[in-house]
């Protein structure tokens, strides 16, 4: 179960990125439509969800027997 919620905040936090990346992509077409502070606050988000789902996957993660 951890690993399916870990997975899923990496999957958010990366498209997040991409949605901040398309956003920074149109706002050099179309310079003044984007606040730089919500482009700060979205990368930040995306960075925190990407590391929290990281350690899900971690946590979730069995030891292996040998």
């Amino acid at each position: 179960m951890l690993q399916r919620i870990g997975l899923a905040l990496v999957s958010v936090g990366l498209g997040l990125i991409l949605g901040v990346m398309a956003m920074i992509a149109i706002d050099g077409m179309h310079p003044g439509r984007m606040a730089p502070g919500l482009a700060a606050w979205l990368a930040g988000g995306a960075g925190v969800a990407i590391i929290a789902g990281l350690r899900l996957l971690e946590r979730g993660r069995e030891p292996m027997e040998f």
